[in-house]
């Protein structure tokens, strides 16, 4: 086998890993990956406005501003204008949302380090 095939089944599990794990998180816990990065980032962050909240997670403004109009529908999260800039919009978690994180698998990077530190050197 040429390195290059072997580059391209390695790159082929680690996308149907991903496949996989997203399925199980719609399935266990009702969320898009997309959706638990953006719960988690609102957690994360000081100030989670949508601006910082779209760095944080490396998607677009349009896709956070959709992800967030979905969310707030099914009551996950709630827009608040912040008390310091009246001008900026936060992110707060609903109940409903908290549990959401915490219902979640754990995320596939998560797994990927336990067992890679299993590994020897």
């Amino acid at each position: 086998m040429k390195d290059y095939e072997e580059l391209f089944i390695a790159l082929r599990r680690i996308t149907r890993a991903i496949d996989l794990h997203s399925k199980k998180l719609q399935r266990e816990a009702g969320l898009t990956t997309s959706q638990l990065l953006l719960l988690e980032a609102a957690v994360k962050l000081d100030i989670p406005s949508p601006t910082n909240i779209a760095k944080e997670v490396l998607l677009s403004q349009a896709t956070v501003t959709n992800l967030i109009d979905r969310m707030e529908r099914n009551e996950l999260i709630l827009r608040h204008k912040s008390k310091e800039d009246k001008r900026v919009v936060e992110i707060l978690l609903t109940e409903k949302g908290k549990q959401m994180i915490e219902l979640a698998p754990e995320p596939l990077q998560a797994g990927f380090l336990r067992e890679y530190r299993k590994l020897e050197r």
